[in-house]
């Protein structure tokens, strides 16, 4: 869409000179212009189109890396957990009570749910992108 108007403003401006109006040249010398700036930014977003599987899988794959660690930081805690649970007798309850260390993961695990979070929202931004990516190419040139 935005090529046809330049086409179309760049023949208007070519009869304007031969036709020696200045009104005609002027107008579409504008028109012209816009649409050029226009289309710089339409085809910068139509650019990017072509990164945007790339960065869904790339982030994906962060996501997947960290299923995995959080799956094994869990087991391996719920493992000792019962394992501790199993060696608690009333004789040593007491130091079970003192020395029973918190999930010192758990910050960890927080943090990575957090980014897990992060990636999953980057994700469908870009999948949002990718969509709109088809709008702009119907205003560069019909595209899709």
């Amino acid at each position: 869409m935005l090529i046809l108007i330049a086409i179309v403003s760049a023949l208007l401006i070519i009869v304007g000179i031969f036709t020696d109006d200045d009104a005609i040249k002027g107008g579409f010398s504008v028109v012209l212009i816009l649409v050029l700036v226009i289309s710089g930014f339409v085809g910068a977003g139509v650019g990017t189109a072509s990164t945007m599987d790339e960065k869904i899988a790339l982030y994906e794959q962060e996501n997947r890396a960290i299923e995995e660690k959080v799956e094994l930081s869990v087991s391996t805690y719920l493992e000792y957990e019962q394992e501790t649970l199993i060696s608690l007798t009333p004789e040593n309850a007491g130091n079970f009570i003192f020395l029973y260390p918190e999930l010192s993961a758990d910050t960890m695990i927080q943090k990575q749910i957090a980014t897990y979070q992060e990636n999953h929202k980057a994700i469908v931004e870009l999948k949002l992108d990718k969509i709109n990516v088809a709008k702009l190419k119907w205003w560069l040139y019909f595209g899709k």
